[in-house]
C-alpha cells in the first residue's frame, strides 16, 4: 500500500469513527432536549447559558493552542508533552481562581444573582480539563479516532446519565451544570485509561515557547472564535434576559444538531491529514475538494431541513412552550451551513503552517458581527441576534475559500460547482415539504407526520443528487465508492 494511500484510507477510517460518535452523540443529546426541555424552564437553559458564557470567556482569552501545535509539529513531539501538560493544569487552577472572583460581577451584569453560584461550579471543568493526559493529542495526530471515540464518548454518556437523573430530582437549572461538570470528571479518568503516556509535572520554558509560538495565532483565533459565537449571547442575555437568552441557546443547539457537528468530524480529521501532505500541493488540493464535496453534500440538506420543518421540530422535541425560538432556530440553520463550509477551510491553513491568515478573516468576521448584531437584536429580539450571525456568516465567505484556493491553487469553477449543486438540490427538496403542508394532508402535530415529511424531503434530495447530478458534473457516486474501498482495504491491513 502506497503512503498516500495508507493516509488516505486511515482518515476514511478516522472520519467515520469521529462520524459514529457524532451521530451517537447527538442522539443521546436529542434524548437529552427532550427530556430535558419539558423538565426545565427557558429561564433555567439561559441561567445555564450565562454561566457557560462567564467560563467560556476566559477560557478562550488564554487558549494556549498546543494541542494544534503538537499536531501540525513534524518529527518527535514527545519531548514537549510534560511542558505542556504542566501549563495546562497550572492554566486550568488559574482560571478556577479567576472565575472565583468574577462569578458576583458577571451574575450582577445580566441581572439574574441565581447564576451566581453556578459559575463558581462550572469552575470545575476547567480544572478537570488542565489534567487531561496530554498523550491523547496523539489520537489525533495519528488518527486514531477509533480511541478518540471512547475518549469522548465517555463523557457524552456521563453527561447524559447525570442530565436525567439530576432532572427527574432536581428540575432546576443545576442539572445542566453538574451534567456539564461530570462528563469533563469522567473524561479525565477516561484519558489515562485509554492512553498509556504518563505525563510528569516539568516545565521547560523553551519548548513552551517553541510550542506557543505556534499556538498564539490559536489564542487569537479562539477569542475571535469565542465573539463570534458567544458574543452574541452575552448580548442576548445583557439586553433582552435571561428567559430570552434561554430561548435563544435552545435554538442554537437545535439549529446546529447536523451541519455543524458534521463539520467538526471533517475539521478533526483533516488537520492532521493536511500537515501530513502540505509539501504536496497536489494531493493537498485533491483531498481538499473530497472534503468540501462530502461536507456540502451533507450540511447544505441538514441545515435546510431544519429551515422547512423548524415548527415540527419543535412541537415534536420540545413541547409547545418552545414556540418562540423557531424564527430565530430558521435562521441559525441557514448559517450553521454556513459556517460549516467556512470550517472545511480552517484545517487547511492550521495544516499547511498558515493560522494567521485565518485569524485575519475572523477579525472581518467579527467586525461585521459586531456592526449589525445591536440594532438588530434591538429591533427583532432574538430572531434579530440569529439575522446578525447568518449574515456575518455569508460576507467574509469569499474571503475564507479565496485563501483556500491560493494555497491549494484548485479551480475555482469547480469548487463553486461543489457548493452550487447541494443548494440547488436542498431548495428542490422543500418544494414536496411545503406542498404536503399546505394541502392539509397530513394534520396534526406528530412523531409521524414529522417523519413523512422529512423522508419526503430526503428522497427528493437523493434523487437528484443522483440523477441530475451526473448532468451537471457532480458525481458523489465515485466518492462514496472510494470510501467503501478504503473501509474494506482497512480490515485488511492488521
Amino acid at each position: 500500500m502506497s503512503a498516500q494511500g495508507g493516509l488516505l484510507d486511515k482518515a476514511v477510517r478516522g472520519g467515520l469513527w469521529l462520524f459514529s460518535l457524532r451521530v451517537t452523540q447527538q442522539i443521546l443529546l436529542i434524548l437529552r432536549l427532550a427530556i430535558l426541555a419539558r423538565l426545565l424552564s427557558p429561564n433555567d437553559f439561559g441561567l445555564m447559558g450565562v454561566a457557560l458564557l462567564a467560563m467560556t470567556v476566559i477560557e478562550s482569552l488564554t487558549q494556549t493552542g498546543f494541542d494544534v501545535a503538537l499536531i501540525q509539529r513534524k518529527g518527535r513531539t514527545e519531548e514537549y508533552l510534560d511542558s505542556a501538560w504542566t501549563i495546562g493544569i497550572l492554566r486550568g487552577l488559574a482560571l478556577f481562581g479567576i472565575l472565583q472572583v468574577l462569578a458576583a460581577p458577571a451574575a450582577k451584569f445580566f441581572s439574574s444573582p441565581d447564576a451566581e453560584m453556578l459559575i463558581r461550579a462550572i469552575g470545575l471543568s476547567l480544572v478537570f480539563r488542565g489534567f487531561l493526559n496530554i498523550g491523547t493529542v496523539y489520537f489525533r495526530k495519528e488518527l486514531e479516532f477509533g480511541r478518540q471515540f471512547a475518549f469522548e464518548f465517555s463523557g457524552r454518556v456521563a453527561d447524559f446519565v447525570v442530565a436525567v437523573v439530576a432532572g427527574l430530582i432536581l428540575k432546576n437549572a443545576w442539572v445542566l451544570v453538574l451534567a456539564y461538570v461530570a462528563a469533563d470528571l469522567i473524561r479525565v479518568i477516561a484519558s489515562y485509561v485509554i492512553h498509556p503516556y504518563r505525563p510528569r509535572l516539568r516545565l521547560e520554558i523553551r519548548k513552551a515557547e517553541e510550542l506557543f509560538d505556534f499556538g498564539k495565532w490559536i489564542l487569537g483565533s479562539s477569542a475571535l472564535v469565542f465573539f463570534l459565537n458567544r458574543g452574541e449571547k452575552a448580548l442576548v442575555g445583557r439586553v433582552l434576559g435571561v428567559t430570552m437568552l434561554g430561548f435563544y441557546e435552545m435554538a442554537y443547539k437545535i439549529s446546529n444538531l447536523s451541519a455543524t457537528e458534521f463539520a467538526m468530524v471533517i475539521s478533526e480529521v483533516t488537520i492532521p491529514a493536511y500537515s501530513k501532505l502540505q509539501e504536496r500541493i497536489d494531493r493537498l488540493r485533491e483531498g481538499y475538494l473530497r472534503v468540501l464535496q462530502v461536507t456540502a453534500f451533507f450540511s447544505i440538506p441538514l441545515a435546510g431541513l431544519i429551515v422547512v420543518l423548524a415548527p415540527e421540530l419543535t412541537r415534536v422535541l420540545l413541547g409547545e412552550k418552545w414556540v418562540a425560538a423557531i424564527p430565530a432556530m430558521r435562521a441559525l440553520a441557514l448559517g450553521g451551513a454556513l459556517r460549516s463550509i467556512i470550517a472545511t477551510t480552517g484545517p487547511v491553513y492550521m495544516g499547511t503552517g498558515k493560522p494567521g491568515i485565518m485569524a485575519k478573516y475572523q477579525a472581518i468576521q467579527l467586525c461585521i458581527l459586531a456592526a449589525i448584531v445591536y440594532p438588530l437584536t434591538h429591533y427583532w429580539g432574538i430572531l434579530g441576534t440569529a439575522i446578525a450571525v447568518t449574515l456575518a456568516a455569508v460576507m467574509p465567505v469569499g474571503l475564507f475559500l479565496r485563501g483556500v484556493v491560493r494555497i491549494t491553487e484548485c479551480p475555482v469553477a469547480g469548487l463553486l460547482r461543489l457548493l452550487t449543486f447541494p443548494t440547488g438540490a436542498t431548495l428542490a427538496a422543500c418544494v414536496p415539504v411545503v406542498a404536503l403542508k399546505a394541502s392539509g394532508v397530513v394534520a396534526g402535530i406528530s412523531l409521524a407526520r414529522f417523519a413523512l415529511l422529512a423522508s419526503s424531503y430526503a428522497v427528493t434530495y437523493l434523487a437528484l443528487t443522483h440523477l441530475v447530478g451526473r448532468c451537471w458534473g457532480y458525481h458523489v457516486t465515485p466518492l462514496v465508492r472510494e470510501i467503501i474501498h478504503s473501509i474494506r482495504r482497512g480490515r485488511k491491513v492488521p
